[in-house]
């Protein structure tokens, strides 16, 4: 059975969508766990980040909204690119009208049905599942946490992600009364860390409020590789295809790996070896690291 995550806060800009798609990398790139990625967010951010913009402009199919409408399922939608161990479920415009469902208990039969399919739908190839959001506490987001293990809360030290933090912890609450009371919390991730005062403060208020469940990394500013955008794969991927040494890939892994402890989880045997990795392909020049 695939353990469901998602890693998320109730604010925009915090690189909950980076953090998804970059440490799914890690968790099937170093440590060859059996990755899908789904995209629920109606902005396909992660679509893009992994298949590329044009995936979505060219309206290729079948996509989550496909899967919940019944006209294909998981195994059919998902996308396999850049790595053996590493799936893609493409999100959807179509996937805003889910929002619609406005009153109490339609919404409630919403949530019910589509988490359920989530725990139930996914192929039984796959180890792990990571859930990518909407930056609210919308739908999609009480989606994610009804059919989800455990949530990871991606944090930046400043005051606008405290109020985020403070939001998702009432929208996991009310989850956790209304659709699924084994919801477990795997920790606080600090992310977008910056070396001043400010962010030396709020790094302290968010170990001293939460303690053990904050993360030992903690990620810089600017932390994620604007090249490994470029070609659509996370970084873990981009640096073994490139044969190249990022600062960032290092610190995705130790994510992972620490989530993976959290979470209960064990690496696999050996990771599967890239196309091409076995003769090399010529170095990119110089990277440019994007916060």
């Amino acid at each position: 059975m695939a353990h469901i995550t998602c890693f998320t806060v109730q604010k925009g800009g915090a690189g909950k969508t980076s953090m998804t798609v970059n440490v799914a990398g890690a968790l099937a790139g170093a440590y060859g766990l059996r990755t899908l990625v789904i995209d629920a967010d109606p902005q396909c951010n992660a679509t893009a980040a992994l298949l590329g913009p044009e995936y979505i402009e060219a309206g290729y199919a079948p996509t989550f909204a496909d899967v919940l409408e019944g006209r294909a399922t998981i195994a059919e939608a998902a996308v396999q690119k850049s790595f053996p161990t590493l799936w893609t479920l493409p999100g959807s415009e179509a996937l805003v009208g889910y929002e619609m469902a406005r009153d109490d208990a339609r919404r409630g039969r919403v949530i019910h049905s589509v988490a359920s399919l989530l725990s139930d739908a996914i192929p039984d190839e796959i180890d792990v599942v990571l859930i990518d959001t909407p930056p609210s506490g919308g739908i999609w987001l009480q989606i994610a946490l009804a059919a989800a293990h455990t949530y990871t809360v991606v944090a930046t030290p400043d005051d606008f992600s405290a109020s985020g933090v403070l939001k998702l912890i009432g929208t996991v609450d009310q989850v956790c009364a209304d659709f699924n009371p084994a919801l477990r919390r795997a920790g606080f991730l600090i992310n977008q860390y910056r070396r001043t005062s400010e962010g030396d403060q709020y790094v302290r208020f968010f170990r001293d409020c939460f303690e053990a469940d904050v993360f030992g990394v903690v990620f810089p500013l600017r932390g994620v590789i604007g090249s490994s955008r470029g070609v659509r794969m996370p970084v873990e991927l981009y640096e073994r295809l490139y044969r190249v040494s990022t600062p960032a890939a290092p610190l995705f892994r130790g994510v992972a790996a620490e989530w993976m402890q959290r979470a209960g989880i064990e690496r696999r045997g050996a990771v599967p070896r890239l196309e091409g990795e076995q003769r090399g392909i010529a170095m990119e020049p110089e990277l440019e690291v994007a916060a």
